[in-house]
C-alpha cells in the first residue's frame, strides 16, 4: 500500500526504517447507499428513491520499526505527514492489479511507543468518492471527415490515398461502476456537442460558443461544470445537458460541431472504476 509518497508494508533501507502494514479494514467492500425508504400510506411497502453510494472509511493499522531510535522517530513522522489533512492519494497493488483512491485523514493518527526502536500505529482516513480507480485512459478525434480517394479519370496503375475521421472515441471501463468522464473540445470550432453512443446522452452548446485556434473548452460531466480554458464557466450556453459516465464495458462518444476548422478535436478522459 501507498499513501502519498510513503510506501506501506516495505522497508526503506537508505533510512533504516520499516514502516509495516497489519490491518487493512473497509477497503475491499462497498460502502451503505444513500437509500431511504418511506412507508407507503395505507398499503403494504415503501416508497424509494435514487441510491448513490455514500464516502469509503478506510482504517489501517501497523509497526515502525527502526535500526536505532532515531530512524524509528523519523519513520513516525513520516507516517504522521503522509496520512495528510489534505487530499491525497491511496494506492493498493495486488499483483498486476493497481487501484486508486483520493482520500484524506478522519480522525486521530495513533502511534503508541513499544519499544525505543518500534511503534504500533493505526489511523482512519475517508475517500469522498468511494470508487477505485485505474489507470487514466485518454483518447482524441476529430470531426467526421474524409478526404482523399480515387478521382476520375484516371491511369492505370494507380493507387488510393485518402484521410478519413470517425469523429467518435472509444475507451473501455474494465471495472465494475460507472465512472467518471472529462471531455476537452480544442477549436477552431462554434457550437459543440459530444453524444454518448451507448445512452444517447448528448451534453450540447450553442453555436454562440466559439472557440479560436489555440482555445480550448472543458466538460467536467461529473461536476456538470464547462469550462472556457478550463476556468471560466460557460453553463449558460448549454442547450442540452444530459451528463454521461463510462459505463462498464465499451464505451463511445461522438463528436459534433455546428462548424469546425482544420486542428478542431476532442479528446475524453476516463478510467476504470470499481466499488
Amino acid at each position: 500500500m501507498t499513501i502519498g509518497d510513503l510506501v506501506i508494508s516495505g522497508r526503506d533501507d537508505e533510512a533504516g526504517v520499516s514502516i509495516v502494514l497489519g490491518d487493512l479494514d473497509g477497503a475491499a467492500g462497498s460502502p451503505a447507499p444513500t437509500l431511504a425508504a418511506t412507508q407507503r400510506t395505507l398499503g403494504h411497502g415503501v416508497w424509494t428513491g435514487g441510491s448513490f453510494l455514500g464516502g469509503r472509511s478506510i482504517a489501517v493499522s501497523g509497526w515502525i520499526h527502526g535500526d536505532d531510535p532515531e530512524a524509528a522517530a523519523a519513520g513516525r513522522d513520516r507516517l504522521k505527514s503522509a496520512i495528510t489533512l489534505d487530499r491525497t492519494e491511496l494506492v493498493l497493488v495486488d499483483g498486476t492489479d493497481r487501484r486508486a483512491s483520493t482520500v484524506r485523514r478522519d480522525g486521530e493518527v495513533i502511534i503508541t511507543r513499544i519499544t525505543d526502536r518500534t511503534f504500533s500505529w493505526s489511523a482512519q482516513v475517508i475517500a469522498e468518492d468511494p470508487r477505485w480507480y485505474g489507470a487514466e485512459q485518454e483518447r482524441s478525434t476529430e470531426v467526421a471527415s474524409s478526404s482523399g480517394g480515387l478521382a476520375v479519370p484516371f491511369t492505370v496503375p494507380f493507387s488510393i490515398a485518402s484521410t478519413v475521421s470517425s469523429g467518435e472515441v472509444s475507451l473501455t471501463n474494465d471495472g465494475t461502476i460507472a465512472a467518471p468522464v472529462t471531455v476537452r473540445f480544442d477549436g477552431p470550432l462554434t457550437g459543440p456537442s459530444v453524444r454518448h453512443a451507448q445512452t444517447d446522452r448528448t451534453v450540447a452548446l450553442s453555436s454562440a460558443l466559439s472557440l479560436a485556434e489555440g482555445e480550448h473548452l472543458v466538460v467536467q460531466m461529473d461536476d456538470r461544470q464547462v469550462l472556457a480554458q478550463g476556468t471560466a464557466s460557460r453553463s449558460r450556453l448549454l442547450t442540452r445537458r444530459e451528463w454521461s459516465e463510462a459505463l462498464p464495458g465499451r464505451n463511445t462518444w461522438v463528436f459534433g460541431t455546428a462548424t469546425a476548422g482544420p486542428g478542431a478535436r476532442m479528446t475524453v478522459t476516463t478510467r476504470s472504476a470499481w466499488e
